[in-house]
């Protein structure tokens, strides 16, 4: 082989191999700060792994379990562990009054902890974590919906339980639905059921607030969510 051929493939070999060895520094370099990218995100969101498997109901139910008879999915904000995540998908079972999610895998399902989960927000409706301060109250720790926020705020709870039907098509099991509208004023949540309780539960004049809620055109039995709010926000203004 003439010496400028040999010389010329002695060249090309050294400099092959210098490229072959800066590559793979460079693809370990990469990989590295990928590995470490994703460790940091798995850290992160490692604090949502931390729940209670979540059980489907067997036989034979009419309805669902879920906020609005949704079954699917959908991706949410929450504050678990004091942290704010985003994108997480949720669904909120109403009987165990649990939020149910995904792991990582993307169809196990487990329920997060409710006295880690301080809020959650899904469909442009904010939910909290309620904990009556008086241990003697009738009403137990959970989640509820958050109308108004103010000196004195409106809550809503939705519930579902499952009850045994007998009809003319014999017996059968369904989900049942329930909405409970609640003031939460002093740190003492009280349940609104009619709207002699909106007078005593805020201290107003029967006659002025029913008088201003009667130029709203407002009710609480036919928009309870919205009577509420302007009672409150006029109990706010005196």
């Amino acid at each position: 082989m003439p010496k400028f051929l040999s010389a010329f493939f002695k060249t090309l070999l050294f400099l092959l191999s210098f490229h072959c060895a800066f590559a793979q520094n460079n693809q370990t370099s990469v990989e590295n700060s990928l590995v470490q990218s994703f460790n940091r995100q798995l850290a992160n969101q490692s604090r949502l792994l931390n729940g209670v498997s979540y059980v489907d109901y067997a036989g034979k139910l009419e309805g669902n379990a879920f906020l609005h008879d949704n079954s699917d999915f959908v991706k949410s904000t929450l504050v678990y562990d004091d942290i704010e995540f985003n994108d997480v998908p949720i669904i909120y079972d109403l009987v165990k009054d649990k939020v149910v999610t995904l792991l990582p895998n993307g169809y196990t399902k487990y329920s997060l902890l409710n006295d880690r989960l301080t809020s959650f927000t899904m469909q442009n409706e904010k939910f909290i974590y309620f904990v009556p301060i008086d241990s003697t109250s009738s009403q137990i720790p959970g989640f509820y919906k958050l109308v108004h926020q103010g000196q004195a705020s409106v809550l809503v709870k939705y519930s579902k339980a499952v009850k045994e039907v007998v009809d003319g098509y014999g017996a059968r099991k369904k989900f049942t639905a329930r909405v409970d509208y609640y003031i939460l004023l002093h740190d003492k949540l009280q349940r609104v059921d009619r709207d002699s309780d909106i007078y005593k539960v805020l201290g107003l004049d029967k006659r002025e607030l029913k008088q201003h809620l009667k130029t709203k055109n407002l009710r609480f039995k036919r928009e309870p969510e919205q009577t509420l709010v302007e009672a409150v926000s006029f109990s706010e203004q005196r």
